[in-house]
């Protein structure tokens, strides 16, 4: 087999499972020089779909591909996840291959290989009457009688998007479906239907056709109710929006109309249409929503203003609403918070402590992302579901991450990500009768957490309203601010608290670093009087003061700065207009040992803080 080949991670799990010996130039490459030779002697040298077929059902029941819940058969590892996708990549090919090898005078050969838009993007019209025209028909029979598929006496699996792996011989009820927020909007039957990861319904449109995979988008149907709303601000307001849009001066919105949409599906056939005699089968959901405008073959239903979806309180419901492709992590993150106490946490500093792997930007959305949930998930396993819920606790829009129905009480702007009445005193204890309500402001980190090395980021908006609380003698019987950093945000197997301070008790237990808004952890007062904490809090504000005058009056020295050559700067003194986005051999030296959660940076022409994701 040559090196190059696209599916190499594949065919090596082949070998693997099933126990065969792979030669390439860099594999048992000693005998590369006799390949010739073995093909004499009938030495297997391509991969069949049998291969394949016994591949996926063997990594099926290898523990190594799994998390160590339960059976150890239940949620696959990231790892177990990529070798998942290979295989089923790689089963597409060799479907492929099989189609173009048969008669090109076929209705399948034509269906497949003729009639296949070459340009057509995912999930676009041209995409989907493609997949449909051999998708749970007769084409889709001659497919499987093709490649030798219905002659498997092994059943075979399928990747969920909540990283499962579900029998296709069974009485599971599977579908694909390309869009994961149609798939969110179904999450109330999880238990009951199943939908193939949107990845292999996206690349492997004949393996789901080869298992006869219906595609939610064949068998449901979309109905929308609306009323004409015809004010005469909003339709000017749209035409300027579409004028801009499509550079056309001569269009006019003429009419504007409140869409209130629903899905329906039906699990036993294709719905033409809704009447007393199939009502009983045909299942209705709430399309939750954020288009601007739906599109309905050639009619644009416009929503305008803040009534374009009808919202609904989830929490007046007892199902789950966890966002589709975050369902995985979150029955991992509860049985870790099993293990999590943060009363007891070992904060001494580590001898053989080294920087955590350097990450790129959209690993550092996956990190806020992360911590937040892991923390929100530890909140509910200390006081339950019922007292800890999205919409009352979780204030950062991380939140629409996790719980995408859930958007009511939503704001960036408060100075922190999550609320809590601490009533059971878990991390401060209150004055006489009284319980405090605790501010958490959560960080996370892609390495272990270290006392001394570990840096984070914190905003001008975080820092004044735990200020606040520090400074007011009456707000500090009743409010706690905390700094939460959770470590390994980017290994459900690791993923842990690392620490939680409470700010608002001593402020200088913060270090802000001059010029910057990248903080570490300083040590802890000898003393917790409240005498040293209103000094502590006086110096914190003092050093917050002269951060912010320094970065003004060193605003000329960096521009002078900006002209000289890269290599004399200092990479710990970055110029004014690097500093909030600096170059990326300096991203990488900066983000090895940093936290990243949600919060507000510095813009130097502005002494008001920007919104930062």
């Amino acid at each position: 087999m040559p090196d190059n080949n696209q599916h190499r991670q594949a065919i090596l799990l082949v070998c693997k499972y099933r126990k065969l010996q792979m030669i390439s130039p860099s594999i048992n490459q000693i005998y590369w020089q006799f390949k010739d030779l073995f093909r004499m002697l009938g030495c297997q040298c391509v991969v069949s779909i049998s291969d394949i077929y016994s591949t996926i059902y063997s990594a099926r029941y290898d523990k190594n591909n799994f998390y160590d819940l339960g059976d150890g058969e239940t949620i696959l590892t990231e790892n177990g996840v990529e070798n998942m996708i290979s295989l089923f990549q790689y089963f597409e090919s060799l479907i492929l291959i099989c189609v173009t090898e048969h008669d090109a005078d076929t209705d399948l050969y034509q269906a497949i290989i003729t009639n296949k838009h070459q340009t057509a993007p995912y999930g676009s019209r041209e995409d989907l009457e493609w997949r449909f025209s051999f998708t749970c028909n007769k084409l889709s029979i001659q497919l499987k009688k093709l490649t030798g598929i219905q002659d498997q006496q092994r059943t075979t699996f399928l990747l969920t998007i909540d990283r499962k792996l579900i029998s296709t011989k069974s009485d599971h009820i599977i579908y694909a479906c390309l869009e994961t927020k149609i798939i969110q909007n179904l999450s109330r039957d999880f238990g009951k239907r199943y939908f193939v990861s949107p990845v292999i319904t996206r690349t492997c449109p004949l393996v789901l056709a080869a298992f006869e995979i219906d595609y939610v988008e064949r068998r449901g149907k979309v109905k929308w109710t609306h009323i004409n709303h015809n004010l005469e601000f909003h339709l000017e307001q749209l035409t300027q929006i579409f004028q801009n849009a499509l550079g056309d001066r001569q269009l006019e919105v003429a009419i504007a109309k409140y869409a209130d949409t629903d899905l329906y599906l039906c699990d036993t056939c294709a719905i033409d249409s809704i009447d007393d005699e199939n009502n009983q089968q045909i299942d209705e959901y709430a399309m939750e929503t954020e288009y601007p405008f739906w599109v309905f073959d050639k009619t644009v239903l416009l929503c305008t203003g803040r009534n374009c979806t009808v919202e609904r309180d989830p929490e007046e419901n007892t199902f789950a609403t966890i966002a589709a492709d975050r369902i995985g992590e979150d029955r991992i993150y509860r049985n870790r918070v099993q293990t999590q106490n943060h009363r007891c946490k070992n904060e001494t500093p580590s001898s053989n402590w080294m920087d955590p792997t350097i990450v790129d930007s959209t690993e550092n959305i996956r990190i806020g992302h992360n911590a937040e949930h892991f923390f929100f998930v530890y909140l509910q396993k200390l006081y339950g579901k019922i007292d800890v819920t999205p919409t009352k606790n979780w204030r950062s829009s991380n939140r629409l991450i996790v719980y995408p129905q859930y958007r009511r009480n939503v704001d960036d702007s408060v100075g922190y990500d999550i609320e809590l009445h601490d009533t059971q005193e878990h991390f401060v204890q209150g004055t006489g009768s009284t319980t405090k309500t605790c501010y958490f402001e959560v960080k996370g980190t892609s390495g272990s957490f270290d006392k001394i090395h570990t840096e984070f980021h914190i905003s001008q908006n975080e820092f004044e309203t735990c200020q606040a609380i520090a400074n007011d003698a009456r707000r500090r019987e009743h409010e706690a601010y905390f700094i939460v950093i959770i470590e390994n945000c980017l290994d459900s197997e690791k993923i842990a608290l690392g620490t939680i301070i409470n700010w608002s008790s001593f402020l200088n237990a913060v270090k802000r670093m001059v010029n910057s808004y990248r903080c570490t952890i300083a040590s802890p007062p000898t003393t917790n009087s409240a005498h040293t904490n209103n000094k502590m809090t006086e110096n914190a504000a003092a050093d917050h003061q002269q951060n912010q005058g320094q970065r003004q009056s060193t605003a000329s020295r960096d521009n002078k700065r900006n002209s000289m050559p890269q290599a004399a700067r200092s990479n710990d003194e970055p110029s004014s207009s690097n500093r909030n986005n600096p170059p990326a051999h300096q991203n990488q030296q900066q983000q090895n040992r940093q936290c990243y959660g949600r919060g507000r940076g510095w813009n130097r022409n502005s002494q008001y803080p920007n919104t930062r994701n």
